[in-house]
C-alpha cells in the first residue's frame, strides 16, 4: 500500500511546474518578425524583452498624420508566489524602456499591461503571451499619435502539468493570485503610473479571471480610496468642485479592465455602495461628466465557470462562515438589501445590483482587421441611461439606468456574441472593443476642439 501511495506522490510531484523564472534573460532585446512568427517565438523562451516587428503594409487612418511605428516592445515581469519579484532586473527594464522613451518626448505613451489566470504563465508556448503579442502589435498600429508599450505579469497560474489534477489547483491558484496582488504588484503598477509632468500618457493595465483576481488585490485600495475622496468632496459644498481641494480629479492617467474576473462580489461592495452615496449626497457633477472609468469588470453572460461553477464551489467552501443581510440605501436614497452570502458566492461580474452597463453586438464586422481609432467621450453632462456607440468592434455600450452616468468603477454585463464563455477572451470583435476603449481613454482627458464632437452618440 505504502508503495502505491509513494508512487502516487512521486507522479504528483514530477508533475508540478517549475517555481522557477521562466524569463531570466534581460540584457538583451529579442526580435521578432510579426508577419512570420506571430506566435512570439520559442527562440524567445528566456527573454523578459520581446521586440515585434510591425507589418509595414497594414495602414490605419491615423498614417497620413504620424507616421506608422515599426515595431512594439512587449516587456515581461514574473512575480513567486509569495507575490514578490522574481527579479528586479525585470522591472527595471521597463522603467528603463519607458523613461528612455519618454524622454524623447515625441509621442504620449500607453503602457499596456496584462495579467494572465489560472493555468496560464510566461512560456512562450502559452496562448495568452501570443495573443497579448497581437493585441500591442494592433494597438500600435491604430494608435500612430502615440507609443505603445507592453508589460505582461507573469506567476504560476499553472502549477501542475497533469491533466488530472489540473481542476484541483482552482482555489489554491485563487488564493495565490490574491497573495501575487497584494504584493509587488502593486509596486509595479504604482510606478507604471504616469508622473504628473506626463499628464497625456496612460497605463491601462488587464487582468483576466485569476489575473483578474491579481489585478483586484493590487488595485482595490486605490480605487476604493478615490471614490471616499469624492464623497468627503460631495460633502463639503460648492467649493469643491472636481480638481479643487478636497475633491478627488476624475484624472484619465489609468484604467484597470477586469475581464471575466473570478472574483466574489463582496470585496466590491464598498466601492459600489460610496459611489452610490456621492449622487445621494447631491454632487451629482463629480459623476456626470463623460469620461472613462478607473475600473471597468467586463463579464461575459455565457460565462458558466464564473456563472455556475464558481458559484457551486462557493457554496461548498463557505458553510462555517458568518453572514448577515445589509441595508443601505441607493443613489436615490431608497433601502437596498444585500445579502453578505449570496455576495459571497457571486462573481462581481454577475451580481445584478452592482451591474452598471451592458455590452451588445449591434453588427458583425470583418475579423481581418480592427479599424480602431481615437475618440473622445464628450463634454456634456450625461444622463442615466446613456449608450455609445462604438463602430469600429460593431458594439454598443448602454447604461442601465442604476447607477450615477459615469462613476469610476463600472461593471458591465457582455453579449454573449462578443465572449461567448471563459476563456474566449481573444475574440476578434471583443479585443478591438478593448482597443477602442483604450483609444477613448487616451484622449478622454483632452481639451476638445470646437469641431470636436461633444456629449454622448
Amino acid at each position: 500500500m505504502f508503495k502505491w501511495v509513494g508512487l502516487g506522490v512521486s507522479i504528483a510531484l514530477s508533475a508540478c511546474t517549475s517555481t522557477e523564472m521562466i524569463r531570466p534573460q534581460t540584457a538583451e532585446v529579442c526580435v521578432v518578425n510579426s508577419a512570420k512568427e506571430p506566435e512570439a517565438g520559442k527562440a524567445c523562451g528566456s527573454a523578459a524583452i520581446i521586440k515585434a516587428s510591425i507589418p509595414a503594409e497594414a495602414e490605419s487612418a491615423e498614417a497620413s498624420a504620424s507616421p506608422p511605428p515599426d515595431h512594439v516592445l512587449m516587456h515581461f515581469v514574473e512575480f513567486t508566489e509569495q507575490g514578490h519579484f522574481h527579479s528586479r532586473a525585470q522591472l527595471d527594464a521597463v522603467l528603463q524602456s519607458i523613461r528612455q522613451r519618454g524622454g524623447l518626448r515625441e509621442k504620449p505613451q500607453d503602457v499596456v499591461v496584462f495579467i494572465h489566470g489560472w493555468r496560464h504563465d510566461a512560456r512562450a508556448e502559452d496562448e495568452n503571451v501570443k495573443q497579448f503579442q497581437a493585441l500591442l502589435t494592433n494597438l500600435a498600429k491604430n494608435s500612430h499619435s502615440r507609443h505603445v508599450v507592453g508589460v505582461y505579469v507573469g506567476w504560476r497560474g499553472a502549477s501542475t502539468n497533469l491533466k488530472a489534477l489540473d481542476l484541483a489547483t482552482i482555489w489554491d491558484r485563487k488564493n495565490v493570485s490574491m497573495e501575487v496582488g497584494r504584493g509587488a504588484v502593486f509596486e509595479l503598477l504604482q510606478r507604471l503610473r504616469p508622473s504628473p509632468k506626463h499628464s497625456k500618457d496612460r497605463l491601462v493595465a488587464i487582468g483576466h479571471s485569476l489575473g483578474a483576481s491579481v489585478l483586484m488585490s493590487a488595485v482595490r485600495n486605490q480605487v476604493y480610496g478615490e471614490v471616499i475622496q469624492d464623497l468627503d468632496a460631495a460633502g463639503c459644498g460648492a467649493a469643491c468642485q472636481p480638481g479643487a481641494a478636497g475633491a478627488s480629479e476624475k484624472a484619465a492617467d489609468s484604467l484597470y479592465v477586469l475581464v471575466n474576473p473570478a472574483i466574489e462580489a463582496t470585496h466590491f461592495l464598498e466601492v459600489h455602495d460610496v459611489q452610490q452615496q456621492v449622487w445621494l449626497k447631491g454632487k451629482k457633477a463629480l459623476y456626470n461628466q463623460p469620461g472613462s472609468p478607473r475600473m471597468v469588470v467586463l463579464t461575459s453572460e455565457g460565462d458558466s465557470d464564473v456563472g455556475f461553477w464558481f458559484p457551486l464551489s462557493r457554496t461548498l467552501s463557505i458553510p462555517l462562515e458568518t453572514h448577515i443581510d445589509l441595508t443601505r440605501q441607493d443613489r436615490l436614497g431608497l433601502p437596498v438589501r444585500y445579502g453578505e452570502y449570496d455576495m459571497d458566492k457571486t462573481a462581481v461580474g454577475l451580481y445584478a445590483p452592482f451591474q452598471t452597463h451592458r455590452l451588445k453586438l449591434e453588427r458583425e464586422v470583418s475579423n481581418s482587421k480592427c479599424a480602431a481609432s481615437k475618440s473622445h467621450w464628450g463634454k456634456e453632462p450625461a444622463t442615466e441611461g446613456w449608450s455609445r456607440s462604438f463602430p469600429a468592434s460593431g458594439s454598443r455600450l448602454e447604461h442601465l439606468g442604476k447607477s450615477p452616468p459615469y462613476p469610476r468603477a463600472w461593471v458591465v454585463a457582455v453579449d454573449r456574441q462578443l465572449i461567448a464563455n471563459h476563456g474566449d477572451i481573444w475574440r476578434s470583435q471583443f479585443n478591438c472593443f478593448v482597443e477602442e476603449l483604450v483609444l477613448t481613454t487616451a484622449e478622454s482627458s483632452e481639451q476638445l476642439r470646437p469641431d470636436q464632437p461633444k456629449g454622448v452618440k
